[in-house]
């Protein structure tokens, strides 16, 4: 088997990645300070323990398998319109998607999202868990974001901000 040493660099194009995951096999395993970037697609297993940062602002990256986010793990996420994958980050993993980490979401391109606006950043077959830490930008006021975990992915909405009452303190 080929030992592979150093950086993989793909100045166009995209990479795709296959393993075999078996006997004496080990995953795609990202540890602190190591990046994966770009578009493309990742056979079988990612561990996550340094970051994940789809696309080169944006895009996707598929993992044809399982993703794990290790408590150490970030996911960077870029938004630049509302067209997955062409406007904004996508990651796409087909089997079990276990979460932990470190979500990292950035405005490009002087995006300002709008009320309604929706972003699928995450989908996958199945996940568990969610992000310990979630930082996202800061949106216009009266705007805030909302962040759901469903059965098939992750999507971030531009919702109204709630109301916030300020009501004088009496002292007595």
């Amino acid at each position: 088997q080929p030992l592979l040493l150093g950086s993989v660099y793909v100045l166009s194009g995209s990479l795709t990645i296959v393993m075999s995951i078996g006997v004496g096999m080990s995953a795609l395993t990202l540890s602190s300070g190591e990046i994966l970037a770009g578009s493309g697609i990742v056979s079988d297993y990612l561990v996550n323990g340094g970051t994940v940062s789809p696309g080169t602002s944006p895009g996707e990256i598929n993992v044809s398998g399982y993703y794990t986010q290790e408590p150490g793990g970030t996911l960077e996420i870029d938004l630049g319109g509302t067209y997955a994958g062409i406007e904004y980050d996508t990651l796409f993993v087909t089997s079990l998607a276990t979460l932990d980490g470190t979500l990292n979401v950035h405005l490009i391109n002087d995006f300002v999202p709008q009320l309604g606006d929706f972003f699928h950043i995450v989908t996958y077959g199945t996940h568990e868990g969610e992000f310990a830490t979630e930082n996202l930008p800061a949106l216009p006021p009266g705007l805030a974001w909302q962040i759901d975990y469903t059965d098939e992915r992750i999507t971030l909405t531009v919702v109204e901000a709630p109301l916030r009452l300020f009501l004088p303190m009496l002292v007595k």
